[in-house]
């Protein structure tokens, strides 16, 4: 109840809540917070819309997110990190094979080795098509 209020303070009108459906697979996230966990703040800062939410994560490397599970307040150091909304940019044909970086969906489920997930550039190839009849086909 005193969160409801917090958040109608912060944005009155606001009716509705942030929920956790999905987290990245092999994210920082992965384990820390878990899919239905409700949003309640990010460094103290009552989230209440997508704009507080981007506002309060950029350009941080660590917040502290509250969040509501099981009925109880729960507090967890989430580490950000940036993720691209570029699609494929770029892609490579060779002997038959059509290879790109690793694009979103792929991220998102799983499908891409830890060690492959470090930080900055991504890593890894992802090899969306290949080609009957050509060297692709012995692999």
């Amino acid at each position: 109840e005193e969160w409801v209020e917090r958040m109608h303070e912060t944005q009155p009108g606001m009716n509705h809540v942030f929920i956790i459906r999905q987290v990245l697979a092999k994210s920082k996230s992965e384990g820390v917070l878990i899919p239905g966990d409700i949003l309640l703040a990010i460094d103290d800062l009552p989230v209440t819309n997508y704009t507080v939410m981007d506002d309060a994560v950029s350009g941080k490397r660590t917040v502290k997110v509250k969040v509501l599970r099981d009925q109880k307040e729960v507090e967890e150091k989430v580490q950000v990190s940036g993720m691209s909304s570029v699609g494929t940019d770029r892609i490579v044909l060779w002997s038959g094979l059509t290879l790109q970086a690793p694009h979103y969906a792929v991220k998102w489920h799983g499908h891409i080795p830890k060690q492959a997930l470090g930080e900055g550039e991504q890593k890894g190839i992802y090899i969306t098509h290949g080609v009957a009849g050509t060297p692709a086909q012995m692999y």
